[in-house]
């Protein structure tokens, strides 16, 4: 007998669900980073993050920044939706103690976000790169030309690999950017307003999500002078197996109609 539960009834619901309450769209989810969630942190400070999913809570709980940088500052209504965000402006990181091994050498990461800045690819206008040292865990950041404004583009790395460049229009507006990241191929990358790109040939192995650092530098650290990361982050979202194309590009599609971004 399959695991069917129906419910009927007679009425609706008409009460709001719980903002800490799990979804059905959460799915497998290893780490949920919502900080639209965030209830009880008033605008400007510097709040730790409880990430939601089925990692381990050291994994999931973003208390931490890198040297001697700051928290991102929380920003009530800054989101597409209104919600809350993050602002990363330079000087920011946040990062967790925890880190979760990638036993499939597969991976997919979505995340929601505002690019502020970009940069030539030696930059360090990073989103997200892997803690520790370089490798074995994916990077997401914004590059341009050498003057750092022409040509602007999202580039996903895995593990040292060359990296796949994705033009952007608009490049200040919020988008959902989305990597399907595998080891034996193809792999895929969803940004908005763009078409799905295809990498066939293989991505070398992800081995495990390593302290996923927010708003660092080329080597993953924080820069308390400015310089690294500059972004505003509504939410991410982080699997351990790598999505088809058809699911990542729904996942993302939905996002952008849940926080109405075109």
């Amino acid at each position: 007998m399959p695991d069917t539960v129906a419910f009927f009834g007679q009425k609706a619901i008409t009460g709001p669900i719980p903002l800490t309450r799990p979804n059905i769209y959460d799915k497998d989810a290893l780490i949920i980073l919502d900080p639209g969630r965030l209830t009880g942190a008033s605008p400007g400070v510097r709040p730790a993050v409880m990430a939601r999913g089925r990692a381990p809570y050291a994994a999931r709980n973003f208390d931490q920044v890198i040297n001697d940088s700051l928290r991102p500052e929380f920003v009530w209504n800054g989101g597409p939706d209104n919600l809350g965000v993050l602002d990363f402006s330079g000087d920011r990181s946040l990062t967790t103690e925890g880190r979760v091994n990638i036993n499939t050498g597969e991976c997919t990461i979505i995340l929601t976000v505002r690019i502020r800045a970009y940069g030539p690819t030696s930059s360090n206008l990073r989103i997200l790169e892997p803690g520790d040292t370089p490798g074995g865990s994916p990077a997401i950041r914004p590059v341009a030309d050498a003057d750092g404004v022409t040509n602007p583009r999202v580039a996903v790395f895995a593990s040292g690999a060359t990296g796949v460049y994705v033009p952007t229009s608009n490049p200040n507006d919020w988008k959902v950017i989305g990597a399907s990241i595998s080891s034996t191929g193809p792999s895929y990358t969803y940004k908005t307003g763009d078409a799905l790109h295809t990498r066939a040939a293989a991505y070398p192995e992800v081995t495990e999500i390593r302290h996923p650092i927010f708003g660092c530098d080329i080597l993953g650290r924080g820069l308390s002078t400015g310089g690294a990361g500059d972004f505003l982050l509504r939410e991410a979202r982080f699997f351990d197996r790598a999505m088809g194309a058809d699911e990542l590009t729904e996942d993302c599609q939905r996002l952008e109609s849940l926080f109405g971004i075109t």
